[in-house]
C-alpha cells in the first residue's frame, strides 16, 4: 500500500494525458490585440494627430510578428477600417478606378470595395514583411563595392528567393498557402518563389511580369530554348530574365559564371524565335491595385511605410502606369492586348482562407512544428534566500520548511494538471523564424534557434519528490521519470532539423559563410534523410562557389544532381557552367 499515491499520481497522469492529446490539435491561440481607441485622449490633441494615432495602432496590429499568433485576419482588420470611416472616407470615395483595370480584374469587386476586408489584412501583412526584409537585405548591402547596384540589388533579391523558398516536389499535396506561409515554411511551387520574388522587388519600386509563349520549350538547349515561362524585372525600360522555375538567371548561352551569373536583357527576346510572338502577366493581388490601398499607402507614416499600390492602366493616381512601364520596356514586343493580370497570388490567397476540412487537417499538421518547444517550469527546491518575501530573522529550519512547503505545493499542483507536468506549446520556434524571415541577423536568432533544437531533444521529464512525500513512503525514488507524450515528442522532434537548417541559413545571412556550410553539412549527418537535404546541398555548394571552393561545390552538386531532387535542373545548370558532367548518379551512389 506505500505506493497507492504514486499509482494516484499516473492515474492522474494518464487521464491527464488523454485530454492532451484529444485537444493538442487546436490552432495558434489569438494574441490580445492592442488597446483600441476608446481611452481618454490627450489634451489638445488635434483631429489630423489622432488620425494618425489610429493609423498607427491599425498598422501594429497588422505587423508579421502580431498576425503570426492570429487565427482572423477579420479582427486585425478592425482598426483599419475605424480609421477609413472616421479619416479618409472622402478620399477613397473621390479616387475612380478605370473601366481598364476593372476589366483586367475581371471586373471584382473587391477592387473599388470602400472598407478592408481580412485577404487585405494578408496583403498589408506580407507587404510589411517583404518590406523588413529589404530594409535588412539593403543594410548588408550598403557598404557592397559593386559596379551597377540596380542590378546588384535585383539578383540580391534572386538569390534570397531561390535560398529560402526550395520547390516541393510535382506531386506534393500540401494545401495552398498564402505568402507568409509559404516563406515561413521554406517550401513552395515555382509560382509560389515567383510571387514572393516579385513582392520583394515592389517594395525597391521595381516590377517584375511572367512572360509566356505558345511555342513548347525544348529538351535541350540554351535558357530560352527550354524555358517554359521567364520571369521579367522591369529596369530603365529594359529588363532582366530570370528562369524561377529552375532558380537561375536567363543567360544567352548555356556555360555560365556559375558563381556570378550575369542575367540576359529583355532586349534578347526580340532576337528569339520561340519569344517574339510573348504574352506578359503582371504580378499582383486584386488589393495590390485597389484605390484604399493608395489612401493607406500615402497615410501611413514614415516608420510605417511600404509599397502597398500599383497603377495598372492609369486613372487612379499621377503615377506612371504599370502597363505603360512594361509596353515600355519592351520595345515593340507587346501591345496592350498581350497584358493580363497573373491569377496566382489571388488564387492562392483565396484559397488559404477556405480550406476544406481535410486541408484545415493538413494545414495544422504542417504548422504544428512552429508550436514547438513544450515547455514546463522546472520543479526543484526553492532558495528562501531569493523571495523578498521571507523575514530575514528566519532560522535555517525554517527556511527549509518553507522552501519544502513551496515545493509541495507545485508537486501537488504537478500531478494533478497535464500542463503544468509536460507543459505548455511555447511557440518560440515560430517567433524566432518570423524574425528571420524579417531579416534579423543578429546573434540572438541564431541563440535561439539553437536552444529550441536542444530543448525539443528532450524525451523525458523529472520531477523532484518533496522530503515529506519521501517521508511518507519510505523506498520511494527521489525523483520521478515521465516520458512524454508521443504527441508532444512529435511537435519538438519536427522542429529539430529545421531548426538547425535555418541556424544554417542565418549564419550565411551573417556573411559567416564557412560556418554555414558545416551546419549543413552536420544537418545532412545528423537527418540523412531529412526534408532540407536537398536544399541543403544547393545552398551550400553556391556558399563554396562564393570562397572559390569549386571542387567541394562540385561534389556537392553531384549528391544533389538525382531524379528526386525537385531542383535538379538547376543542379544540373549549374554543374554546366562549373564544367562538370551533369550525368545524374544513381540513387544508390548518392552520399549524404
Amino acid at each position: 500500500m506505500r505506493f497507492a499515491r504514486i499509482r494516484t499520481v499516473s492515474t492522474l497522469l494518464n487521464l491527464s494525458v488523454a485530454m492532451f492529446v484529444a485537444g493538442c490539435s487546436s490552432s495558434v491561440p489569438d494574441a490580445p490585440g492592442p488597446t483600441t481607441d476608446t481611452g481618454q485622449r490627450k489634451g489638445g490633441e488635434t483631429d489630423t494627430e489622432k488620425c494618425r494615432r489610429k493609423l498607427a495602432t491599425a498598422i501594429q496590429r497588422l505587423t508579421p510578428e502580431r498576425m503570426a499568433t492570429q487565427d482572423d485576419p477579420e479582427r486585425s482588420v478592425n482598426g483599419l477600417n475605424a480609421w477609413i470611416a472616421s479619416c479618409a472616407s472622402d478620399q477613397a470615395e473621390a479616387m475612380k478606378t478605370s473601366d481598364e483595370t476593372l476589366s483586367l480584374l475581371n471586373n471584382s469587386a473587391r477592387v473599388t470595395a470602400g472598407r478592408f476586408s481580412g485577404v487585405d489584412a494578408l496583403y498589408v501583412r506580407d507587404s510589411l514583411m517583404m518590406r523588413d526584409l529589404y530594409q535588412s537585405l539593403s543594410r548588408q548591402f550598403a557598404d557592397a563595392d559593386v559596379a551597377n547596384r540596380d542590378v546588384a540589388r535585383v539578383m540580391q533579391a534572386f538569390a534570397w528567393a531561390t535560398r529560402n523558398i526550395s520547390l516541393l516536389p510535382s506531386d506534393d499535396s500540401r494545401p495552398p498557402l498564402g505568402l507568409f506561409d509559404i516563406v515561413m515554411t521554406g517550401f513552395g511551387t515555382a509560382e509560389d518563389r515567383t510571387w514572393a520574388f516579385a513582392e520583394l522587388l515592389r517594395q525597391q519600386q521595381i516590377d517584375a511580369v511572367i512572360v509566356s509563349t505558345a511555342a513548347e520549350p525544348k529538351s535541350e538547349g540554351t535558357d530560352l530554348d527550354t524555358a517554359a515561362w521567364i520571369v521579367a524585372v522591369i529596369r530603365n525600360d529594359d529588363g532582366l530574365l530570370f528562369d524561377v522555375a529552375n532558380g537561375v538567371p536567363i543567360t544567352v548561352d548555356e556555360i555560365s559564371d556559375a558563381a556570378n551569373p550575369v542575367a540576359a536583357k529583355l532586349s534578347v527576346l526580340k532576337a528569339h524565335e520561340r519569344w517574339k510572338e510573348s504574352t506578359v502577366q503582371v504580378i499582383g493581388q486584386v488589393a495590390t491595385f485597389s484605390p484604399r490601398m493608395l489612401v493607406l499607402q500615402d497615410q501611413l507614416s514614415a516608420e510605417d511605410s511600404a509599397v502597398l499600390f500599383e497603377e495598372l492602366t492609369g486613372g487612379v493616381s499621377d503615377i506612371r502606369p504599370l502597363t505603360e512601364r512594361v509596353m515600355a520596356a519592351g520595345g515593340d514586343l507587346w501591345s496592350i492586348a498581350d497584358i493580363a493580370v497573373w491569377p496566382h497570388p489571388e488564387d492562392r490567397v483565396i484559397r488559404s482562407n477556405s480550406l476544406t476540412e481535410a486541408e484545415l487537417g493538413d494545414y495544422k499538421q504542417l504548422m504544428r512544428p512552429f508550436a514547438a518547444p513544450f515547455e514546463r517550469d522546472v520543479l526543484k527546491p526553492e532558495s528562501a534566500e531569493e523571495r523578498t518575501s521571507v523575514p530575514e530573522e528566519m532560522t535555517d529550519e525554517e527556511r527549509y520548511q518553507f522552501a519544502q512547503q513551496r515545493m509541495m505545493e507545485r508537486f501537488q499542483e504537478v500531478t494533478k494538471s497535464t500542463d503544468k507536468l509536460f507543459g505548455k506549446p511555447s511557440y518560440r520556434l515560430l517567433k524566432a523564424r518570423t524574425q528571420q524571415v524579417l531579416g534579423v541577423t543578429d546573434t540572438s536568432i541564431i541563440q535561439q534557434l539553437q536552444q529550441i533544437r536542444l530543448t525539443s531533444l528532450d524525451e523525458m521529464i523529472e520531477i523532484q519528490v518533496p522530503d515529506e512525500v519521501l517521508r511518507q513512503f519510505p523506498g520511494m525514488p527521489k525523483s520521478m521519470a515521465y516520458e512524454l507524450p508521443a504527441v508532444i515528442q512529435n511537435v519538438n522532434r519536427s522542429s529539430t532539423g529545421s531548426s538547425m537548417y535555418w541556424t544554417a541559413l542565418s549564419q550565411l545571412d551573417r556573411g559567416e559563410t564557412g560556418v554555414g556550410i558545416s551546419t549543413m553539412t552536420n544537418y545532412r549527418n545528423q537527418y540523412p534523410d531529412g526534408q532540407w537535404k536537398y536544399p541543403s546541398l544547393i545552398n551550400q555548394a553556391t556558399a563554396l562557389l562564393s570562397l572559390d571552393r569549386s571542387e567541394e561545390a562540385m561534389q556537392a552538386l553531384k549528391d544533389a544532381n538525382v531524379a528526386d531532387n525537385p531542383e535538379q535542373r538547376r543542379v544540373q545548370r549549374l554543374l554546366n557552367a562549373l564544367g562538370a558532367e551533369a550525368v545524374a548518379k544513381p540513387e544508390s551512389e548518392v552520399k549524404n
